[in-house]
């Protein structure tokens, strides 16, 4: 048996509601580290002090480190802090980072594992000697533990709208192909639990005192027989949930059942409202498509939530103000306003002259931010980030508040 702590890196400097839900990743590979007779020990840095992080590592044979490229600075640093206190041990690097610029990290980790965690982690608690790991995306996802018996209960939990939320997954990736899309590190298909294994997984949570689910799914609707099944049952349960759905598949039936079943909100990614910018970013999408579902959600009661990129390929400051006056037309309920950030391993990043776009390809930028790596053309370096403040600004003032990212937490 080996002991494994497994790291999740601190949000504060980026999240105003870090720590508030836990990393879905850790949780399936602390139960297959436990399936197969390991013992996992989760340490996620938004809730662990530094001392207490030191005081599980001594007990560890391996340690495993979620990465980010937003986060490449702080991940290289701390597995140096690591290597130099707890020489011992073994550290493993997984996560998006990991699996899109592995390259990046092998002066610092003993392993590193490219792509789904779960069946390789385990071969390397149980003695595989390769540095990068590489296993095939398990199509049998009902087969893994359920995340949640992992959980340290009282730790997690959001506020949103006013229940007691915690995350679930119903679905790992996505079957589209958006230019700046990370999806791939999930697989390039998307792949399900069976709607049995998803009640399961609400009925612990219900059990643990959530009332309210956030699905974390892509495509919560992609795959419309297994979406009405999925809405038949949990309109069983006294259950509010939270769902992301690309806009061509939110059809009215489907807006109907979300909201009968439960459902409170739906997220789109409608990153702008203009063809030619979508058509850019691969979306498969047409603004025609975006105001029909937005208009078939908000007839039956559902709310919705719009995110958006103000500097993707093609966009110009006045496709922006369009953007931004279409969603007040519109009345979405909650709307998030993006710098892109080109990650590794996306079509962006490989062939950004093909969207008539310059890359820096340092690591460390972050979509929270309002600084872009991205040079589509049309926007000043120095004044994007005003200009998205502006956008924030606007829509913050359209909805009455001083800041419209509270309108979700307690409304």
């Amino acid at each position: 048996m080996s002991n494994v702590v497994l790291i999740s890196p601190p949000e504060k400097p980026f999240l105003m509601e870090a720590g508030d839900r836990p990393y879905m990743s850790l949780l399936y590979l602390a139960g297959a580290l436990r399936q197969a007779g390991h013992r996992p020990i989760i340490s996620d840095l938004n809730h662990d002090s530094y001392m207490q992080l030191n005081d599980k590592m001594k007990m560890a044979d391996f340690a495993g480190m979620t990465t980010f490229t937003p986060y490449y600075e702080w991940t290289v640093n701390f597995a140096k802090h690591l290597k130099q206190n707890f020489p011992n041990v073994k550290l493993i690097a997984g996560g998006p980072h990991a699996t899109v610029a592995p390259n990046s990290l092998i002066k610092y980790f003993d392993h590193i594992i490219a792509g789904e965690g779960e069946q390789p982690i385990v071969a390397i608690a149980s003695g595989l000697e390769k540095q990068l790991v590489n296993f095939a995306y398990d199509q049998k996802l009902d087969d893994l533990p359920i995340p949640l018996e992992e959980l340290d209960f009282g730790k997690y939990g959001m506020n949103q709208e006013g229940y007691k939320t915690i995350t679930l997954l119903s679905s790992r990736s996505c079957n589209y192909n958006c230019t700046f899309c990370t999806k791939d590190i999930l697989g390039k298909k998307q792949r399900f639990h069976s709607p049995e294994r998803v009640i399961r997984e609400i009925k612990i949570a219900q059990e643990m005192g959530f009332n309210s689910i956030y699905f974390l799914d892509d495509n919560f609707t992609s795959n419309l027989k297994r979406a009405v099944k999925l809405t038949d049952e949990i309109g069983k349960l006294d259950i509010s949930y939270r769902v992301m759905s690309r806009t061509d598949k939110l059809t009215e039936d489907m807006a109907q059942r979300l909201k009968d079943s439960g459902a409170r909100s739906v997220s789109f990614g409608l990153e702008h409202f203009d063809d030619n910018v979508l058509e850019m970013l691969n979306k498969r999408e047409t603004v025609e498509m975006h105001l029909k579902a937005i208009r078939n959600a908000h007839k039956v009661g559902l709310k919705v939530r719009g995110s958006f990129i103000v500097n993707p390929p093609g966009a110009t400051r006045e496709t922006v103000l369009k953007t931004l006056e279409m969603a007040k037309q519109e009345n979405l309920e909650f709307a998030d306003w993006y710098a892109l950030t080109a990650y590794p391993g996306t079509e962006l990043w490989i062939n950004p002259q093909k969207y008539g776009c310059k890359v820096n390809r340092t690591f460390g930028f972050n979509q929270m931010s309002e600084v872009s790596n991205v040079d589509n053309g049309n926007f000043d370096a120095d004044m994007l980030p005003i200009f998205i403040k502006e956008i924030r600004k606007d829509w913050s003032k359209f909805k009455g508040l001083e800041c419209a990212w509270e309108a979700e937490r307690y409304e």
